[in-house]
């Protein structure tokens, strides 16, 4: 399952947004990817996430495999969005 989300968070994924990102992205049993143009990382990873600089307004293509897939997307999709 995939999504497009538009980055709405004012700071984009700084360190703090990031870590917080990565936590609830470990609460799920799914794997879970993010894509930001030709990078795919594990949105499970903090150093994964910081290579590839998440900026308000970034497109971002969230990706979940598995058991709760539905529900990864739906929360993390929202976090991103800011809501």
């Amino acid at each position: 399952m995939e999504k497009t989300v538009s980055v709405g968070l004012e700071h984009g994924l700084h360190a703090n947004a990031a870590s917080a990102f990565v936590h609830e992205a470990g609460q799920y049993k799914a794997d879970v990817y993010l894509k930001k143009g030709s990078s795919t990382i594990n949105a499970k990873s903090i150093l994964g996430l910081m290579s590839i600089v998440v900026q308000k307004g970034d497109d971002v293509l969230l990706t979940a495999e598995g058991a709760d897939e539905e529900a990864a997307i739906e929360r993390l999709s929202t976090f991103l969005e800011g809501k």
